[in-house]
């Protein structure tokens, strides 16, 4: 929350989706902090998480940590803007199990289907996941993604999914 901070340029998010050396640097530094949450990154190739051998207590941590979810949307945003879209698939994908499958860290729930879920740039992909959240939940957790919610990708310059689905209904 840098008021000072500049906003990524079309021109360098471009260089960052393009650099091989940037993207390493993401990886790793996505790594770090999905070590901080308790989960490992198994391939980066495919993007596949696990649970880290001490996640006991960082999801508890996590569980507890509000103040992180707010982080946990700018990473996954931010791997969207960089290309590596599908470390953030394989990120939601593994949050809606550990969640609704696993009933683990419950007070994630609202951020994961409001804010994390919404990063995700294919429309397809996004209901494969609010269907997958309403099996899981046996029904108990409805996602409703109507009309624009203003959690797109703005270095794109492209309205995000949400948006474009709204401006269809009309």
């Amino acid at each position: 929350m840098n008021d000072n901070a500049q906003p990524l340029t079309r021109h360098e998010a471009e260089l960052m989706r393009t650099d091989a050396d940037i993207q390493r640097r993401f990886i790793a530094s996505y790594e770090l902090m999905l070590d901080f949450f308790g989960i490992t990154l198994t391939d980066a190739h495919s993007g596949s998480l696990a649970r880290a051998q001490h996640f006991q207590s960082r999801y508890a941590h996590l569980n507890a940590s509000f103040h992180n979810y707010l982080r946990v949307t700018r990473i996954l945003k931010s791997l969207g803007i960089v290309g590596l879209e599908h470390l953030k698939e394989q990120f939601v994908r593994f949050m809606v199990h550990e969640v609704f499958e696993h009933h683990m860290l419950p007070n994630t729930e609202q951020s994961l289907v409001r804010f994390w879920i919404p990063t995700c740039r294919r429309l397809e992909y996004v209901r494969q996941m609010d269907a997958l959240v309403l099996k899981l939940s046996n029904g108990r957790r409805r996602v409703d993604r109507e009309g624009p919610d203003g959690w797109g990708d703005e270095a794109h310059g492209e309205p995000n999914w949400a948006t474009r689905l709204y401006d269809q209904k009309r």
